[in-house]
């Protein structure tokens, strides 16, 4: 019993290994922990045991907060890989493939305008990760005024926004 038991915690740890290296080292805990729990790979109490351990013996390390594998960390997956299930292997290279897949660049983008009482109303936002990183609502003078700014503003939203955060910081 106490062989399948060491079995097990080794092909854990190396779920934990082969999740940051095929992350490109990209996850942040939090990232981390979310993927190995959505995708039910350990538990939680298991997964966090798991990684201190990893982290205490030398295997993986955080550099700006991101987990990242030491060269210690990817011999040793090297050394072990074969152990880990196919079918493991093929969901995890699966659901980090799914991560990787650009989100619709267009959903990401808003710019739209509203007539109110012959009032015209732009919406400019940028939304990453489900989240607004920029939003405007401003009131301009003309419909061709407000398509305009929403042509310019979908054209080139990142330029806009760096605009921005150029004219507030000086």
């Amino acid at each position: 019993m106490e062989t399948f038991n060491i079995q097990e915690l080794a092909q854990n740890k190396l779920i934990i290994l082969y999740t940051i290296q095929k992350s490109s080292n990209t996850f942040h805990e939090d990232d981390l922990t979310s993927f190995i729990l959505k995708n039910e790979f350990l538990n939680y109490f298991f997964y966090k045991q798991y990684l201190g351990e990893l982290y205490d013996n030398g295997f993986v390390e955080i550099i700006d907060h991101y987990i990242q594998l030491t060269e210690e960390g990817q011999i040793a997956l090297e050394m072990f890989n074969d152990r880990l299930p196919e079918n493991i292997v093929i969901s995890i290279d699966k659901e980090i493939e799914n991560l990787k897949e650009p989100t619709d660049y267009e959903n990401s983008i808003i710019a739209n305008y509203t007539k109110e009482n012959e009032r015209f109303f732009v919406n400019l936002a940028i939304i990453e990760y489900e989240v607004d990183i920029f939003n405007l609502n401003l009131e301009v003078p003309s419909e061709q005024y407000a398509i305009g700014i929403c042509n310019r503003f979908k054209k080139n939203p990142e330029e806009f926004y760096m605009n921005v955060i150029q004219y507030l910081e000086s």
